[in-house]
């Protein structure tokens, strides 16, 4: 039985058949621990509530805000248009002290928005 369906048949096993939460943890083999937060998700959210969640983190306190990013790619448009490097480093010297990302997070950046263009002949030997 795959997780969903057994968290809803403990939840349906104690609210319709009465069973005890201790019987329920024996009968389906988890701990009552586990039924306890259960019968927590299902009084406060339903029956759809003790479906599994996401483990992803809601936020990512390290990432880099936006206008750091919209910085960086304008920056990036102004130094091509200007006909200057407009390399990691190059964005990395010119961007104020204050909101300056390393320059393997601007590369990074770089490459998430397709601003960069592979060059196969300079991998690294190891691919």
């Amino acid at each position: 039985m795959t997780d969903p369906n057994k968290n809803r048949a403990i939840i349906l096993a104690i609210t319709e058949t009465g069973l005890t939460q201790t019987e329920a943890a024996h009968r389906f083999d988890v701990s009552t621990r586990w039924i306890r937060t259960l019968m927590t998700r299902f009084q406060t959210g339903g029956l759809d509530a003790v479906d599994t969640q996401s483990r992803r983190p809601r936020t990512n306190p390290n990432s880099t805000d936006q206008t750091t990013i919209t910085a960086i790619l304008n920056l990036r448009s102004t130094l091509i248009a200007q006909g200057l490097d407009a390399g990691p480093e190059s964005i990395w010297d010119r961007l104020p002290k204050d909101t300056r990302p390393s320059t393997t997070t601007i590369w990074r950046i770089l490459r998430r928005n397709d601003k960069v263009t592979d060059q196969p002949q300079k991998r690294p030997r190891s691919s």
